[in-house]
């Protein structure tokens, strides 16, 4: 199972990834640092996408990396909930491997829109078609 990029994606709004390949001794200290600069991000108006696998979201991936995932869209909802008063924007996007390059940056900018969703998961391509939402 391929890595995911590096973990900073680009600067506006802040695009990171879901922690991966980083074991459930790590997994805690992991998805902490992402919250904090996340919030962070939030707090000085930034909005923030998060990226997840959709194999990880569907838990076709190691345990850590479904963990991870999971966590990354629960946390996007916290966040969203907890700034939803200050109009904070973050959602979360998941890609499949076929999608990695090919459009998940526009698809990104679109869900870091003053005026668009928050605390939304969003999945490109048709991995989770047929199943029971996440």
């Amino acid at each position: 199972m391929s890595s995911a990029p590096d973990a900073v994606v680009s600067d506006e709004p802040l695009v990171r990834w879901a922690p991966r390949d980083v074991g459930l001794d790590a997994l805690d200290g992991a998805l902490f640092e992402l919250f904090d600069d996340a919030r962070e991000a939030l707090r000085n108006g930034r909005p923030v996408v998060l990226l997840v696998l959709d194999d990880d979201l569907l838990g076709h991936g190691g345990v850590a990396d479904a963990a991870a995932a999971t966590a990354t869209v629960g946390m996007a909802r916290a966040l969203a909930t907890e700034g939803s008063r200050e109009d904070w924007r973050i959602n979360v996007l998941s890609v499949p491997r076929a999608e990695f390059e090919a459009n998940w940056m526009r698809w990104a900018s679109r869900l870091s829109q003053p005026e668009g969703a928050s605390g939304v998961l969003l999945r490109l391509g048709g991995l989770h078609l047929g199943r029971a939402p996440i």
